[in-house]
């Protein structure tokens, strides 16, 4: 969190010592911004992401939607449609986790916070209820 903060205000610091200096503006203190600033929130997703991130699974009769969520914002929707070819499958990660992946030709989620055995289960029925055909 502390590299966060240090790249959003390196940006701050260099406009006020050119400003400070009278140097002026210069053209490529706005690459300076955009790139301090851009590395400064995928730090600060990445600093959300493992303290707060959580995925989120809606089961509807049209498909699957699958929503990554930070605490303070949330990530794009992947929706895959019901569809006769659709798919489910679940991958060991380790001791007592796994990871799972539901697809069918248009789309596919692959979930990235391993969950036990107890809840891939509970998702898989809750899978079959609404998929099976």
């Amino acid at each position: 969190m502390i590299l966060a903060i240090v790249t959003a205000l390196v940006p701050v610091a260099v406009l006020t010592y050119r400003g400070i200096e009278g140097l002026g503006f210069h053209f490529g203190i706005v690459a300076i911004i955009i790139s301090f600033e851009a590395a400064s929130y995928l730090i600060l997703r990445i600093v959300l992401w493992n303290t707060h991130g959580k995925e989120t699974l809606t089961f509807t009769e049209e498909g699957i939607i699958y929503q990554a969520d930070y605490k303070y914002f949330k990530g794009r929707e992947i929706v895959v449609a019901k569809s006769k070819n659709m798919q489910f499958s679940s991958h060991n990660k380790e001791k007592d986790t796994c990871l799972f992946s539901t697809e069918n030709k248009e789309a596919d989620i692959q979930n990235v916070l391993p969950i036990s055995r107890h809840h891939l289960q509970k998702i898989q029925q809750e899978f079959n209820q609404y998929y099976s055909n």
